[in-house]
């Protein structure tokens, strides 16, 4: 019964995101937010902060599904992209305190003005100086339950959706990853063959090789 409603409230999230209105529809406006923030302001990175112990693991998720699935370098029809996709995502444990001075702090920033009329010393000005301007997006639950989280899950898995329409590629095809995980299947096993039969190192460019020779050297001695 409960993969059943589990199943049934993942059908509802889906179907909101499709038919809700785009001025109304959340991740359809942060994926848009997102692109204009990257490939038109210019902004590599973006800060997920999620004040409460609870979701610790939240923001590496959404590292993960953000950025393997958008940080492509051509499009769908295989042509070079002429603007950044993808997002850098970091994670920063705070105080709730600072969660609601972050706002703040990024729209006005500090002037050199400002750090004058505080005395402070001219020589710390340049690098206490901060531009502001940054955009910036606060969410605040009503609790955290499952039923919360899930949909936090699906606002930001739909708006890596949204960017990827927007920025004409496939989000979710993973070549890179399926790429990563093949070749990580060839190191397994030729560490396993040199270690087991002593069979030399093959297949892989000289850096490669004089790392994995420096690995088995130290394992080896380690007894790893």
């Amino acid at each position: 019964m409960e993969n059943t409603l589990d199943w049934n409230t993942s059908v509802r999230k889906d179907s909101v995101f499709q038919s809700t209105p785009f001025e109304k529809n959340i991740p359809v406006l942060l994926g848009l937010l997102s692109v204009w923030n990257v490939s038109f302001l210019g902004y590599p990175a973006r800060a997920i902060l999620p004040y409460s112990q609870a979701l610790e693991k939240f923001a590496p998720h959404i590292q993960q599904v953000s950025m393997e699935s958008n940080g492509k370098g051509v499009s769908i029809d295989g042509l070079p992209l002429p603007f950044e996709t993808g997002e850098v995502v970091s994670n920063h444990d705070e105080l709730m305190s600072n969660f609601f001075a972050q706002p703040d702090a990024l729209a006005y920033g500090k002037t050199p003005e400002q750090l004058q009329k505080e005395n402070v010393s001219e020589n710390l000005i340049p690098h206490k100086t901060f531009s502001g301007n940054r955009p910036s997006l606060s969410l605040l639950l009503p609790e955290l339950g499952a039923y919360n989280v899930g949909q936090l899950l699906a606002i930001y898995e739909h708006r890596v959706a949204v960017q990827g329409f927007v920025w004409g590629i496939n989000s979710f095809d993973q070549w890179g990853v399926e790429l990563g995980k093949v070749l990580a299947t060839q190191v397994r096993k030729q560490l396993h063959s040199s270690r087991t039969q002593g069979a030399p190192l093959e297949g892989f460019n000289y850096s490669t090789s004089t790392l994995l020779k420096r690995y088995l050297e130290t394992s080896s001695e380690q007894k790893i």
